[in-house]
């Protein structure tokens, strides 16, 4: 069920905003609250990769594996995990204009068992948590630059 959808607009192209997103070693800056990642076992990024999260969560670390559904430069990309019983779908698609690039964010998310009881309380600490992360995704692409 669909949590959230931002967009962002962006000078940047697709490719420069694509490489970005997928550059695991930036993530810190702009990802809610992403402290590290990587890809499982080293290598490039592709559908199917396991991207191994570090995550500060209300003071606690969590480690998360995440796995890339969906890798389809630079106009796609998308991750899921399952965590206390609910999985999180994210996608984010790259659209380019003559002013740069639109990008759109969505979340969906899907509870199992007793945690349906908690959808809604799910869905709004989940827009909210991720309602600045293409703004923040703007910011740091702009502090690359200088």
């Amino acid at each position: 069920m669909r949590a959230f959808r931002y967009k962002q607009h962006f000078k940047q192209s697709r490719e420069e905003i694509f490489a970005f997103i997928t550059d695991l070693s930036t993530a810190p800056r702009w990802r809610s609250l992403v402290r590290h990642c990587e890809v499982e076992g080293g290598g490039p990024m592709r559908q199917g990769s396991i991207v191994l999260l570090t995550l500060d969560v209300g003071g606690k670390t969590m480690h998360v594996p995440s796995e890339v559904w969906l890798y389809d430069p630079p106009h796609r990309y998308g991750h899921q995990n399952i965590t206390n019983g609910v999985k999180g779908v994210f996608e984010y698609c790259l659209e380019a204009d003559v002013n740069g690039t639109t990008v759109y964010f969505s979340g969906d998310v899907h509870p199992y068992g007793w945690m349906w009881l908690f959808l809604p309380l799910i869905w709004h600490t989940i827009s909210t948590r991720y309602r600045g992360q293409l703004a923040a995704l703007k910011q740091a692409m702009e502090m690359k630059k200088v």
